[in-house]
């Protein structure tokens, strides 16, 4: 049965083939964004069949992933270049790991649309790429368009005396296909549930980590605040059913030692999760991803290697043991649980990363109408600026948990609507205080 595009799919698809634009598509994690690559290759092929197609992943596991969901084409349509599994046979249509792509661009034919999937990953070798291939049209695809070293996706000049935030620029134009609120409200994507430690003083330690806290400093936190404690307690009060069976898991560490600490503190506590990571054999990860979707095991701990193109609708509990610090990173974490499915994914962030990413107006950013992502670059400047005014936005997010919470619930369930009561009830507190204040100053001067 074919697929059918949905509204805002095909919108995205329209805007694309009646232009010459080289475009970047955005769109959550499970919107379909190669859905959408594939149908804008299928009408580009069918308009000019001069044209050729070559379509780049940044790692081996989704070109399985892309040829299993193909709808428009068959597996049989495209060659593959993949290190020693390569077999180019004088196709249209090829997919290419990008790490084995630069050893084969003498032998891709002329009148390439190129698209690259994931391409806020690695971003100076796909321009690399791209000037070396010369294709006639170029698309990118990601859940995230913003970049932590502030550098833009958007072709442009920069003046001598300014920033190189466009050195390695790709794009004329910028689409968001949809934004998460809008595909939650839809039913694309499940609601989220977030739950976060409130005592951490994280924004105290000044990491020598770029996107997230070192293997040390993380260890250091999990020590001094016993959040070993916390991987079972939360996973039998948040990831247990009405029915007593527990929710699919996903763990998050940045280290394979901690993956395993993480899985055996599990496993001792009667549940049973596998370790994966980037050592682990490609057949064995089938396999545990398999086990975890039809639930012979409890769930998977990770190390660093499911951040993207992971699919696995089943993933209906997430808990991190890593302190985030780049947005892109968080998101794309947090987007491994959001694809439909289920009613709601629980979402248990040990160490706090939220508060590198709350504002003044939301705990969770992407819960706003207005939430963007800077695709155009950001200079050293903004960077610092918007740090602090995060900062600042933790802690009075701190101080607003900790004031309606009693202090011994250091795990609290973070969301919009919870901080909005939060707030009517911190105000008629201080009203009463400030009443009895009078009253107690009345008496002291009648």
């Amino acid at each position: 049965m074919k697929k059918e595009l949905r509204d805002f799919q095909l919108k995205v698809v329209k805007k694309c083939i009646n232009s010459n634009d080289d475009i970047l598509i955005s769109a959550p994690t499970g919107c379909g964004k190669t859905f959408i690559a594939e149908m804008i290759m299928n009408e580009l092929s069918q308009q000019n069949e001069d044209f050729n197609f070559l379509f780049v992943v940044p790692r081996i596991i989704l070109i399985q992933q892309f040829l299993e969901e193909l709808t428009a084409f068959k597996k049989s349509d495209f060659d593959i270049i993949q290190a020693e599994n390569t077999k180019l046979s004088g196709k249209r249509f090829i997919l290419a790991s990008k790490d084995s792509l630069d050893n084969y661009i003498e032998k891709l034919p002329d009148n390439l649309i190129m698209f690259i999937d994931e391409v806020h990953e690695g971003l100076k070798q796909s321009f690399k790429l791209v000037q070396k291939i010369k294709p006639v049209r170029l698309f990118g695809l990601t859940a995230t368009p913003e970049r932590s070293d502030g550098l833009s996706f958007m072709k442009g000049i920069d003046l001598d005396n300014e920033e190189k935030l466009h050195i390695y620029g790709l794009f004329d134009k910028y689409i968001n296909a949809i934004s998460i609120k809008e595909a939650q409200n839809l039913g694309y994507l499940c609601q989220l549930k977030y739950v976060s430690r409130n005592d951490l003083e994280t924004l105290d330690i000044k990491s020598k980590g770029v996107e997230e806290f070192t293997e040390e400093e993380i260890t250091e936190l999990f020590e001094k605040y016993n959040i070993w404690g916390d991987l079972i307690k939360t996973y039998k009060r948040y990831g247990k059913n009405k029915d007593g069976t527990f929710k699919p898991a996903l763990g998050f560490t940045n280290t394979v030692k901690m993956a395993e600490k993480v899985a055996n503190i599990f496993n001792e506590a009667g549940f049973d999760f596998k370790v994966i990571s980037g050592k682990t054999p490609l057949k064995e990860r089938y396999e545990l991803i398999e086990q975890t979707k039809n639930g012979s095991i409890n769930g998977l701990v990770n190390a660093d290697l499911l951040t993207y193109g992971f699919n696995c609708p089943e993933i209906s509990y997430i808990f991190s043991c890593r302190h985030i610090m780049s947005k892109t990173l968080w998101i794309q974490m947090v987007g491994r649980g959001l694809r439909p499915g289920k009613a709601e994914l629980y979402f248990i962030d040990h160490t706090d990363s939220i508060s590198e990413f709350s504002n003044a107006y939301y705990d969770i950013p992407f819960e706003a109408d207005s939430f963007t992502w800077n695709y155009n670059g950001m200079t050293s400047f903004l960077k610092r600026k918007n740090v602090q005014e995060k900062r600042e936005a933790a802690k009075i997010r701190r101080e607003l948990y900790k004031y309606v919470f009693n202090e011994s619930e250091n795990l609290v369930l973070i969301n919009q609507e919870n901080r909005n009561r939060y707030m009517l009830e911190l105000i008629k507190k201080l009203k009463n205080e400030n009443n009895n204040l009078r009253k107690v100053l009345g008496e002291q001067y009648e």
